[in-house]
């Protein structure tokens, strides 16, 4: 066996409060370091990506080290490769729900251990072992394994303005599974649903995306764009290049309303998507590198009929802090005329007192 360094090592970063930042090598507490098998695909560095035949099993190993003078409790986490919301591929466990065409969750398919303590200035072989499903399968297994301190997630660090900020580290190895190598096949997208929703607290229109086949969608470009059913008006529209799409997965595609209230009303959800670039590819969609024609192999139109209702654009109208923001504040003109109405109240009271006095005097 040979022994690579981790050069697709996924540092997963979620920072509470503030934007993701860059960690440096200090704040991690331990080291992880893939050990590739026989069974690699040539060529194939920094992840596992491995050729096994129906039913075979692999032993898989991960060299841990701990630089500290403490001891470090690590949590192992095992799942099938997810799509989410960025259009990014995720290799550690996460709430994202298993897509419907999943046949074989990776997690399943997996013998590990859940929990490794490492001594303090110790190096730790980690083993797990991945079994293939006994039936052929043509296509990619897709999924990661993970490493996370325990109660990291608890540690705080100050930022420059004196803020506190919680992280959480997380090591993932990516790990797919496939029966050849001449295994060969593409991700097939479709548009599934639209419909009005919220993301951050502010309104979106969505489409949920789905590849169900057993192959990645890898330069995954959506240009999509809202339209009132009606009249065919284009109301909303966004563009995004260089996502990727894991096998048999799905993901929720936002259009953001960047402030605008939701209308109720019949729209459409419909425009064009392309995948794997290529330079010989058929289809043309936005500027390469060099500020040329970027050429894809994949092409896809799609087009979702659905409908906002008048409840649903109050509702997430109320909500979205855009809109609110956006809203005008009527509070100094209330305070205004409260005023005049009160200066005109005891105007009137004084004119009556004075009206009053001059009957009497008489």
């Amino acid at each position: 066996m040979k022994k690579y360094s981790v050069l697709s090592l996924i540092l997963v970063t979620l920072s509470i409060f503030f934007p993701l930042r860059a960690a440096q090598a200090s704040e991690f507490s331990f080291n992880v370091d893939p050990i590739l098998p026989e069974s690699q695909r040539k060529g194939q560095l920094g992840y596992y990506d491995i050729l096994l035949e129906p039913g075979g099993t692999q032993k898989l190993e991960v060299d841990l080290s701990n630089a500290t003078d403490k001891e470090v409790k690590i949590n192992v986490g095992m799942t099938s490769a997810k799509t989410n919301d960025n259009g990014v591929v995720e290799y550690s466990p996460n709430d994202l729900p298993l897509h419907a065409s999943q046949k074989h969750d990776l997690e399943k398919l997996v013998d590990y251990k859940k929990v490794v303590t490492l001594a303090p200035k110790s190096k730790e072989r980690y083993s797990f072992t991945v079994k293939m499903p006994q039936e052929e399968f043509p296509g990619i297994i897709a999924g990661g394994i993970s490493f996370q301190e325990v109660d990291s997630d608890e540690k705080e660090k100050k930022d420059s303005e004196g803020m506190a900020i919680k992280n959480k580290f997380n090591f993932a190895v990516a790990v797919l599974m496939r029966q050849s190598e001449g295994i060969s096949g593409t991700g097939e997208l479709t548009l599934q649903k639209a419909e009005a929703n919220q993301r951050n607290v502010r309104n979106v229109i969505r489409g949920y995306f789905s590849n169900d086949k057993p192959f990645y969608i890898n330069n995954l470009a959506i240009d999509a764009a809202i339209y009132k059913e009606k009249d065919g008006k284009k109301v909303y529209s966004e563009k995004t290049e260089n996502m990727q799409m894991a096998p048999n997965s799905g993901f929720w595609y936002n259009i953001p309303l960047q402030g605008e209230e939701l209308e109720a009303g019949e729209y459409l959800y419909k425009g064009t998507a392309y995948g794997i670039k290529d330079k010989n590819g058929e289809f043309t969609f936005g500027k390469d590198n060099e500020g040329k024609p970027q050429n894809y192999q994949q092409k896809w139109e799609f087009e979702k009929k659905f409908t906002i209702t008048q409840k649903a654009a109050q509702t997430y109208n109320k909500k979205d802090v855009d809109v609110l923001d956006a809203a005008p504040n009527y509070t100094w003109l209330y305070y205004l005329l409260g005023a005049i109405i009160l200066l005109l109240i005891l105007t009137i009271l004084l004119l009556i007192r004075r009206k009053d006095k001059k009957k009497t005097d008489e």
